[in-house]
């Protein structure tokens, strides 16, 4: 699998802090459950960007970005603005892999 190449070379790559790790690692957790979707015929992905039945490429092109984007943000954005984007992302992956979990996606590589 290619995530965890992609992961450590984000993370090593990087002087990230602790709130950056915590959200990459969100959406690591949000890619490992969406990864078993195109796998299951019984559950349709929810997410507008990826469409009810992804593939697994498109949903590791998908979060490769998100990870990069969410990185580049961390960098750039303006401290007056990065807490609020940061809960936000939180807030959204905690829910997302909550509903994951419901739907019976665990977390595994």
């Amino acid at each position: 699998m290619r995530i965890l190449p992609f992961i450590s070379i984000v993370f090593l790559c990087c002087s990230c802090s602790a709130i950056e790790i915590a959200t990459n690692s969100l959406l690591v957790a949000d890619w490992a459950q969406t990864r078993q979707i195109p796998d299951d015929t019984e559950i349709q992905e929810t997410n507008f960007f990826l469409g009810e039945n992804p593939s697994k490429s498109r949903v590791d092109n998908y979060f490769m970005s998100a990870i990069a984007i969410n990185t580049a943000l961390h960098r750039y954005l303006s401290e007056n603005y990065l807490p609020y984007y940061q809960t936000s992302l939180i807030a959204i992956q905690v829910g997302a892999i909550a509903n994951n979990y419901q739907l019976g996606l665990e977390v595994r590589f």
